[in-house]
């Protein structure tokens, strides 16, 4: 072979090599290439799915207190000129009238609320979504409401979730949602606005017997037809049923095909107006993770405390308020209790759901309810 040959045969090997090296050289920018589009693809996955578990989660999130709102606080709000509200969290019919009334009463100062229908004036003027003076005063001169220049307002704030004939996709919330709810005012009917939850140093959380609060509520809702001049409900044990029989029906087909209902449809069954001792559980769920998320220093008030033990209850929430007891307490009348509308049977699907669905917080707040079933 030829000098010429040779050299021209060692240079098509080198090429060949070269060419070689270059094409497995490709083969891992391309898995790479690849790899990246996958990690994204994955990444955007669990961050949707993430975010579809958060919307319907009813034991929320443990970062729920971050949301942005209309009402930033200053350094002045740490002022002691500065009121400080205390929510009173409740799940409406719960005793929430007759707290305000008492706080009022024997302090001598306004509590407040986040609903002002027909009244707008504010707490502080210079925040225009409220909190605002709570009607409710026995002395309802606008001139003499004053709150303490020291203590807390009791500010009333039912929050959210606990509409009574909605389907599941008004009342299945997240613990953001709900914590910034709580913050919710109106100063007519359909006039929402929010303020800033760090306002906020304190809560009273109100629990009421679960039986007797969806009963009271079966009697709101009767108030309320009685206001539209529509058929009412007898007040008694067959108007309570029958209600019940006509929104279970309502409900039936929304609780069989949500998720969340999962572990207790069975009981759904049994319960009369089970959607609302659903309501009843995730609502106490939520507002102890929001006082929990907020670090908010918190009172949990027993409803039938002012029956049992009235004077060391006033006692506690003044005290709890940084109020001073200036008049005697408003006569608190014990009211009927409704246990009787529920047979045994019913009251064990209660007590097994609500175990099923509370938080370990929860069911310490409400296991004795169940306690002689």
């Amino acid at each position: 072979m030829s000098s010429k040959q040779t050299s021209c045969t060692t240079s098509t090997s080198k090429n060949k090599i070269k060419t070689d090296i270059m094409e497995h050289a490709k083969v891992p920018v391309r898995c790479i290439t690849i790899f990246l589009i996958i990690a994204t693809i994955l990444s955007c996955t669990f961050n949707n799915l993430g975010n579809l578990q958060g919307q319907f989660s009813i034991f929320g999130d443990s970062n729920s207190n971050k949301h942005k709102s209309v009402f930033q606080p200053t350094d002045n709000n740490n002022d002691d000129s500065i009121p400080r509200i205390a929510w009173l969290m409740s799940f409406p019919n719960s005793g929430t009238t007759y707290t305000q009334n008492l706080v009022q009463t024997v302090s001598g100062y306004n509590a407040a609320s986040n609903y002002g229908e027909g009244v707008e004036k504010r707490i502080w003027e210079e925040i225009s979504n409220g909190p605002f003076y709570s009607t409710s005063f026995p002395n309802n001169d606008d001139e003499n409401w004053a709150v303490s220049p020291t203590g807390f307002v009791l500010t009333k704030t039912h929050c959210s979730s606990y509409c009574l004939w909605c389907t599941s996709n008004n009342y299945i919330t997240t613990a953001a949602k709900f914590s910034k709810s709580c913050g919710r005012t109106s100063h007519h009917v359909h006039d929402f606005g929010y303020y800033d939850t760090a306002l906020v140093k304190k809560a009273v959380i109100l629990i009421r017997d679960p039986f007797s609060n969806i009963v009271a509520r079966f009697h709101k809702h009767n108030k309320i037809l009685k206001q539209k001049k529509e058929t009412l409900y007898s007040l008694d044990e067959e108007g309570f049923r029958t209600m019940c029989r006509e929104l279970d029906a309502k409900m039936k087909d929304d609780i069989w095909r949500r998720p969340f209902y999962l572990d207790v449809k069975d009981l759904a069954k049994v319960i009369p107006c089970s959607s609302d001792f659903f309501r009843w559980t995730q609502w106490h769920n939520l507002a102890q993770i929001t006082t929990d998320d907020l670090e908010l220093s918190t009172l949990v008030l027993h409803y039938e405390k002012y029956t049992d033990n009235f004077n060391e209850t006033v006692d506690a929430l003044h005290n709890f308020l940084w109020l001073d007891k200036k008049n005697e307490a408003p006569e608190f009348i014990t009211g009927k209790t409704y246990r009787e509308y529920f047979t045994k049977d019913e009251r064990n699907a209660v007590k097994e759901m609500v175990e099923k669905l509370a938080t370990k917080k929860t069911w310490d707040n409400v296991h004795h309810y169940f306690q002689h079933n």
